[in-house]
């Protein structure tokens, strides 16, 4: 509900406090600012209707390839990811917002989106209970109320003709229900992804799920259509009544912890002063300052040198993604600093890299940032060569070049030859503003890797850095 632009004028149009990407708190290692953060979406969401939240994602990010989950998890450590997805749940509920976990058995060792296709896992059931299930198993000892299936086959376990685990009994009855004690709702994830449209069409995989043990069916190509399905197998036998009666008893259960029968509405007059206050803004910018990470000073260049007077500021970002760099760009000139911008994606050509060449010549410092993210279809994430071979071109002639990834955090395999690399995780304005707070010395630098870049960083990487002055109105 936020992170809306009003046009032309790139005014936000209001919302919920915006958060970055929950890897942040991967980086920042704090418990504390994961419960705060479940706090303030319970909140925001209570106060306008929300009851239910598709989150926290708890799949461990183990694969630098992996197109759709990337920052959307808390890191790559299986016990990181199961305190940090339990004190959000903890803060969650502590303002009656009810949680979901996900994407069971874990979507984290995969390179392909289930949005396009069905990725497949050749883990075993020892890797598993090792890597991916634990902070599931932590998730339903700290009792949250449902858990949303993944599109995935994992064949490592059921063999090459393995179906999706939404569809499959062994993980959604056998593992969940029974072996991990599981009582809540079992939710599928969208039904007309790729992962089981492409495979068994728009209606038999409502079925299949159902007979896995699927509550709820997400999503469906056609509802009246999923409803005629679901009543026709009840008929010829394919799903028993009993079937049916389960899931919708656990569906009136969670209706009745949300207080349903007792009021339905929300306040609309006390909506303003309960979402994106300023007491809950506070919480976004903690979480931002705190989980910005230096990979990589090779020149010492972070905080940006005294000496050095004349900054490019390059973003490359896809070209719809307006709002990338605006906030960041603006705040940079703060330090003193003549800056000069320019903007590139996928669409830049060689010449037009070659004069951007030419005016880096003419400054100090480099600063290039790149706005790559998860999003959903697209089935690749990192930058265009073109981009990427620019930077590298820079570094080769010991160019002073900055890279921010804010987004992805394994872009740097790309241009791995930058001598500075910070991460701020995400591109929303309240990460743009730490990272520049960042460069110009104005808060300290102390987040870690909550995953590993190889061949480049460990995970647990990070170089600290004290703030070198005071940011003005502080």
């Amino acid at each position: 509900l936020g992170g809306s632009y009003s046009l032309p004028s790139l005014l936000p149009s209001g919302g919920g406090t915006v958060f970055p990407p929950v890897m942040a708190l991967g980086a920042t290692r704090s418990e504390d600012l994961a419960f705060q953060l479940g706090k303030v979406l319970g909140s925001e969401a209570r106060a306008v209707g929300v009851h239910m939240n598709f989150g926290p994602v708890l799949d461990v990010n183990a694969n630098p390839l992996n197109p759709i989950i990337n920052t959307r998890s808390f890191g790559e450590d299986p016990a990181l990811v199961s305190r940090l997805a339990s004190a959000y749940i903890r803060g969650a509920r502590e303002n009656g917002l009810m949680t979901t976990g996900k994407h069971f058995p874990g979507h984290g060792d995969t390179e392909t989106d289930s949005h396009i296709g069905l990725p497949t896992i050749r883990a075993n059931k020892a890797h598993l209970d090792s890597i991916d299930l634990p902070p599931f198993r932590t998730a339903v000892g700290s009792g949250i109320d449902a858990i949303m299936t993944a599109h995935i086959a994992v064949v490592g376990i059921l063999g090459d003709s393995a179906p999706p685990a939404t569809l499959s009994p062994y993980f959604m009855t056998d593992v969940l229900r029974k072996e991990m004690g599981f009582h809540g709702l079992l939710v599928t994830d969208a039904m007309t992804m790729g992962g089981v449209a492409n495979r068994y069409g728009a209606t038999e995989p409502l079925i299949l799920a159902l007979q896995a043990g699927a509550d709820v069916l997400l999503m469906p190509h056609s509802v009246p259509e999923a409803i005629d399905a679901v009543e026709a197998a009840v008929k010829s036998g394919r799903l028993t009544q009993d079937r049916i009666d389960a899931s919708a008893r656990r569906i009136l259960r969670i209706k009745a912890k949300a207080g349903l029968r007792t009021g339905r509405l929300v306040d609309l007059n006390a909506i303003d002063t309960i979402v994106n206050v300023p007491a809950r803004t506070k919480v976004a910018t903690e979480v931002a300052e705190k989980s910005i990470t230096l990979a990589r000073d090779d020149m010492g260049l972070v905080p940006l040198p005294r000496d050095a007077h004349r900054i490019l500021s390059i973003t490359y970002a896809d070209n719809s993604d307006l709002p990338a760099g605006r906030v960041f760009n603006q705040e940079l000139p703060r330090g003193g600093f003549n800056v000069s911008t320019a903007r590139v994606d996928a669409r830049t050509t060689p010449a037009e890299f070659d004069a951007l060449r030419a005016r880096a010549d003419s400054v100090d410092v480099i600063v290039a940032s790149a706005y790559v993210f998860p999003v959903n279809g697209r089935g690749s994430i990192g930058t265009d060569a073109g981009f990427a071979g620019f930077l590298e071109q820079l570094a080769a002639s010991k160019k002073k070049v900055v890279a921010i990834s804010f987004g992805s955090p394994y872009l740097v395999g790309a241009f791995p030859s930058v001598p500075a690399y910070l991460l701020a995780w995400g591109g929303a304005p309240v990460s743009q503003r730490a990272a520049a707070s960042a460069l110009l010395g104005e808060i300290a630098i102390g987040g870690r890797l909550p995953i590993s870049i190889p061949p480049w960083f460990k995970e647990n990487t990070g170089i600290d850095r004290a703030a070198t002055k005071t940011r003005a109105g502080r």
